[in-house]
């Protein structure tokens, strides 16, 4: 498969890393602010194969960052094998926990990971033992005395 990086108009890249990265799957957060994590520099391209795009990444002067690919094309080591080839960089920031396992096969060390929960998988039964008291406060008399608790 014959690969090739082509510079990307940043509005176009912004909506497509937005898309197809996965990182907000849920949507829960805000479209535009999403779209403007990566408007912040026009280094951005799209992966090329057979005329199509296959994925995309910002490549900046120290970096590699923002990664996703594009769906039917899935073959991730065969897109790291091309970016980091090319890119001619040695750091890389914002991997997804699925590009981890990846990239020490090309020599890389992964320091940190970004994981994004919205929500806990399984249900969780919390129970308070017999000396907390819930009870509800009245602002209007009571803020200052949460405030020194929070505080503590």
């Amino acid at each position: 498969m014959e690969f090739s990086l082509v510079q990307a108009d940043k509005n176009l890249f912004a909506i497509y890393q937005t898309i197809y990265s996965n990182v907000d799957i849920e949507m829960w957060f805000d479209w535009n602010k999403r779209l403007n994590d990566t408007k912040w520099t026009d280094q951005c391209y799209f992966l090329i194969s057979d005329g199509q795009k296959v994925g995309g990444v910002i490549i900046t002067d120290k970096s590699i960052m923002y990664p996703f690919l594009i769906p039917p094309f899935c073959d991730r080591i065969a897109f790291w094998k091309y970016i980091l080839e090319h890119s001619g960089r040695d750091k890389i920031n914002g991997i997804l926990e699925k590009d981890a396992a990846i990239l020490p096969m090309f020599d890389y060390k992964v320091d940190t990971v970004n994981q994004v929960m919205c929500r806990p998988a399984d249900i969780i039964a919390n129970e308070l033992s017999d000396n907390f008291v819930c009870r509800s406060f009245n602002v209007d008399t009571e803020v200052e005395e949460v405030g020194k608790v929070i505080i503590q």
